[in-house]
């Protein structure tokens, strides 16, 4: 009877979970069933006759978008490179540099 008992806790998490579940699905079958849910109309739902024109337009509106971000890029591109330091041995970074490690700002090199 005690190995019975000792088993109750490893055996009720999985019950639980089985039994929520169970619950989930016959609440979710509930809510499809309701008439108050009216399905919203989709480009799927649409004959292909209808649907294709619409895909072109669209297709035709990324094709612009991308076509106008490709252009920026290049812009952008080109104005880093004319701003770039001509020595290779230049930071690349603008702005306060980093102070050095090991020694207070200030201090003196030679003791």
């Amino acid at each position: 009877m005690e190995y019975v008992l000792s088993l109750l806790p490893l055996l009720a998490c999985p019950v639980i979970m089985g039994l929520m579940m169970w619950l989930m699905m016959r609440a979710n079958k509930g809510e499809a069933m309701s008439p108050t849910r009216t399905p919203r109309a989709t480009t799927t739902d649409m004959p292909d006759g209808d649907r294709l024109p619409q895909l072109r337009a669209r297709l035709g509106e990324l094709q612009a978008r991308q076509a106008e971000v490709a252009g920026q890029i290049e812009r952008l591109a080109a104005e880093e490179q004319a701003t770039a330091p001509q020595e290779l041995g230049a930071p690349a970074m603008s702005g306060p540099q980093p102070l050095p490690i090991g020694r207070p700002a200030g201090a003196d090199v030679n003791p």
